[in-house]
């Protein structure tokens, strides 16, 4: 007879069974994504190198040196503040996105292929963005400035219904049935309905109103909520959670997505998104706290921040891992060191000018050992260099992520 033991033995083995089986009908070769793309090798190869020749011959018509990664990175996020062409929004592109294809020494033809499918898949993805930003942007202003029409229409009394039971679902907003409440849902959707404009977006104008307004819903009667006032700006605590608040913000974004779900086919999907990320902080919480779902929307620096790639230095990742594992003291008082931006800002001009940064690696060691004894200098200066390496890369990925909100203008 199997023991238990047994039991969850055989269970454990069907499942990574089950997970191997599934890889295997899942894979798929280099082959099969080229023919699903309608290439060949050589031809994924060709556009390949066409690519990175078309960013380097770019960079250099803007008088943009290629030499020096920081520098490039420095530049172009200056260049999106003055000139917002197709040029400036393929280079930006690129280079956030950028994965080994334009500054790596790439010998390997499929590799070489396989990764350019996947930067222009996200090159093509962000410059959608950023070319759709300007008609977000005015749509989004249009409704800002809507004076809602007084229109004495009729409540849809199916719709009141259905709105009413999908709010009380979610405990934040009610603890049992009130007839209050239920008025007062009814007085929102007759209100909303007046209005074509707030038809169109009406998942967030019900979100707004049941999250922001939801003790006035629920306790006074006759309540009649003042709609322009949803459009205003709400900033929330996301640092910090206070054992309340975060429970919160989950339980609007779950209303948020259950009724832009809901609505998903009668209105303009991208302006109700624009909406929900441009009056407040909640969808920036959700992404910080949460597994990414495609419901809650991303405003542009979000985007950014997702697609975006670590552009690796030149000899950055050369680190003896023997120091690390010996100093790990060492290695916490460097990255606070390092955490005052104010004190690195010469480093990060002599990144961006191509100087030696040695200096900058003894300044760091020479802090770090005040606090943490290293008798191993040679060691601790390589590791140094190497955190201040990596400072930078994180620097110049924030750097060209903080620039995308030059592209959030209305044209």
């Amino acid at each position: 007879m199997l023991t238990d033991e047994d039991m969850q033995a055989l269970l454990d083995e069907k499942e990574i069974n089950d997970l191997i089986d599934d890889a295997a009908d899942t894979f798929r070769t280099p082959e099969d994504i080229l023919r699903e793309q309608g290439l060949t090798l050589e031809q994924a190869v060709r556009e390949a190198d066409a690519f990175r020749e078309r960013f380097l011959s770019l960079l250099q018509a803007k008088l943009i040196p290629t030499d020096n990664i920081s520098r490039i990175c420095r530049d172009v996020a200056d260049l999106t503040e003055r000139e917002r062409s197709g040029e400036t929004v393929f280079l930006y592109t690129a280079l956030l996105t950028e994965n080994g294809l334009l500054f790596g020494n790439i010998t390997d033809d499929e590799q070489k292929a396989l990764l350019w499918l996947e930067h222009k898949e996200r090159v093509d993805f962000l410059t959608q963005r950023i070319l759709n930003e300007p008609v977000y942007l005015r749509e989004f202003n249009a409704v800002r400035s809507y004076k809602p029409l007084s229109c004495c229409t009729e409540t849809d009394l199916h719709e009141q219904a259905i709105l009413y039971e999908m709010a009380i679902q979610n405990t934040f907003l009610y603890k049992g049935k009130n007839n209050v409440f239920l008025q007062n849902i009814g007085e929102l959707v007759r209100l909303v309905n007046a209005n074509e404009l707030y038809r169109r977006i009406k998942p967030y104008v019900y979100f707004a109103v049941l999250s922001r307004r939801h003790s006035l819903m629920t306790t006074r009667e006759n309540y009649s909520p003042n709609i322009p006032k949803m459009f205003e700006y709400q900033e929330y605590t996301i640092q910090r959670d206070n054992k309340k608040n975060f429970d919160t913000y989950q339980s609007y974004l779950e209303l948020y997505a259950q009724l832009r779900e809901s609505y998903e086919g009668e209105i303009d999907g991208a302006l109700t998104d624009y909406c929900m990320v441009s009056t407040s902080n909640l969808c920036e919480w959700f992404y910080e706290n949460c597994e990414p779902e495609d419901v809650i929307p991303m405003s542009l620096p979000m985007v950014a921040d997702y697609l975006s790639n670590t552009i690796w230095l030149p000899d950055s990742s050369e680190c003896s891992k023997d120091f690390i594992e010996v100093n790990p003291v060492f290695e916490i008082a460097c990255e606070n060191i390092l955490s005052d931006a104010d004190e690195w800002k010469d480093y990060v001009s002599a990144m961006q000018n191509g100087e030696n940064i040695f200096p900058y690696a003894e300044r760091l060691y020479r802090r770090a050992v005040q606090s943490v004894p290293c008798p191993d200098k040679e060691g601790a200066l390589q590791y140094a260099q190497f955190l201040l390496c990596g400072y930078m890369e994180e620097y110049n990925r924030q750097l060209l992520v903080n620039a995308s909100k030059n592209f959030i203008v209305e044209q």
